[in-house]
């Protein structure tokens, strides 16, 4: 009884450690896909220029809403 016990427990953690091995295995591939696939295909060009600012309207408003959701308190 005891060595069927074992035995099983054996198995089990036998099974468990390739699953998770597997796992690490797929996890290491996507991650190699992934890098790949989110390279810049130009290079690496500095992309300082594209944040757009928010015309003074924009801020205007903002504040106005603040304003008001903060005078309804």
């Amino acid at each position: 009884m005891i060595s069927q016990g074992l035995t099983l427990t054996i198995l089990g953690m036998v099974i468990v450690f390739i699953f998770l091995s597997l796992l690490v295995l797929v996890m290491v591939i996507l991650s190699a896909i992934a890098k790949r696939v989110a390279k810049d295909p130009e290079g690496s060009e500095d992309k300082k220029g594209t944040h757009i600012k928010p015309s003074d309207s924009t801020e205007e408003e903002l504040v106005a809403a603040i304003a008001a959701a903060y005078s309804q308190t």
